[in-house]
């Protein structure tokens, strides 16, 4: 699934007397509320970028962002992140201590493992011992 094919929905399509909040996702349609639909609409359109605790909490029309508001906006943004979770997505909402939150793509990469760095003449059971010269370097500022 990619997330970059999503929509929000205001009604479940075919029904008009159903007042609840969609998430489209490729062809699958995920049931939200319209505050946690309006977060996560935030969160995409700042993808990998954070946002702030104070813009966030002001989606949600709450006064401040400290507090039982704060609390409010994690319960929501745990809601959220349970609902990419059990649909296998490969996104996860990260929290950035006393900055917001943003919505990351997981890697997909393998991650580098230890035969790698010893293919490469790299012997990782040595010890490193640094020298002066190993950690200061000479800074220059231009004039």
């Amino acid at each position: 699934m990619r997330l970059d094919t999503l929509t929000v929905l205001r009604k479940w399509p075919g029904q008009s007397n159903v007042r609840n909040w969609a998430l489209q996702i490729d062809d699958r349609l995920l049931p939200a509320s319209a505050r946690q639909l309006a977060i996560f609409e935030c969160l995409h359109e700042n993808l990998g970028m954070v946002v702030s605790y104070a813009r966030l909490c002001s989606i949600l029309g709450l006064l401040s962002d400290r507090g039982k508001d704060r609390h409010l906006l994690r319960q929501y943004i745990k809601l959220n992140n349970d609902m990419l979770e059990a649909n296998k997505l490969p996104y996860v909402i990260a929290v950035v201590n006393d900055a917001g939150y943003a919505l990351c793509r997981i890697s997909e990469r393998p991650a580098p493992t230890v035969d790698r760095y010893q293919n490469a003449g790299i012997d990782l059971g040595d010890t490193f011992q640094p020298t002066h010269d190993d950690c200061v370097a000479p800074i220059s500022f231009p004039i």
